[in-house]
């Protein structure tokens, strides 16, 4: 029998990033407020960069905003309570990485928090820019059920994306969007604490 597969998002759940990745924007020359950029998150970040900016541009766009993330979060870590929660999971079930960013960078920074061994696999930027198509090739991977499997995020766009896989869906509060954002998405559950997400995996598995 196949472990459960617990796939995280990762800037806004597992790190802090929100000022450092809008700030990022600006780097670039692109002038967005905060509230604008979260605005980005309603749906796949990818696909409201393309709106806004077209097609051509996207690729040239990440790459520079990459760049400027990268500076500017080299230093940062998983927050304690969250790394205590991943090393707790990762004797239990399969733990991915399913995010918008940059694999290399969240490999540098879940190395520095001496978490990288505790992930089976990340599905980023590189991967893919589609979370749809990640959560499916993770599935696939690794021989797991949709009804085994959990998408733990902090943005709506990620909550739409599970849905359409089929996947159950836990919302954090802690990340880039608040409660009664999360809430349109209709996750299965939205936590408050690393504990209570904790206890919201163990009960569906």
């Amino acid at each position: 029998m196949h472990l459960p597969l617990v796939l995280f998002d990762y800037d806004g759940v597992l790190i802090n990033t929100f000022l450092p990745a809008w700030q990022s924007n600006h780097d670039i020359g692109i002038a967005v407020t905060q509230d604008e950029y979260r605005q980005w998150f309603m749906g796949n970040i990818y696909a409201s960069v393309k709106e806004k900016h077209g097609q051509t541009q996207m690729a040239d766009i990440a790459q520079r905003y990459m760049t400027a993330y990268r500076r500017r979060t080299q230093e940062l870590g998983v927050h304690p309570a969250m790394s205590y929660l991943i090393r707790e999971l990762s004797k239990k079930y399969l733990l991915c990485i399913v995010s918008s960013g940059s694999e290399s960078i969240i490999k540098t920074q879940l190395l520095n928090s001496h978490l990288l061994d505790c992930f089976t696999d990340i599905f980023g930027y590189e991967t893919d820019t589609s979370k749809v198509r990640k959560i499916k090739s993770a599935l696939e991977m690794y021989h797991v059920g949709r009804e085994k499997s959990v998408f733990v995020t902090d943005t709506l766009g990620d909550i739409t994306e599970a849905h359409q896989v089929g996947i159950h869906t836990i919302a954090v509060t802690w990340g880039f969007h608040s409660e009664e954002v999360l809430r349109e998405g209709k996750p299965e559950s939205i936590v408050q604490t690393p504990q209570e997400l904790q206890e919201k995996i163990e009960s569906l598995f």
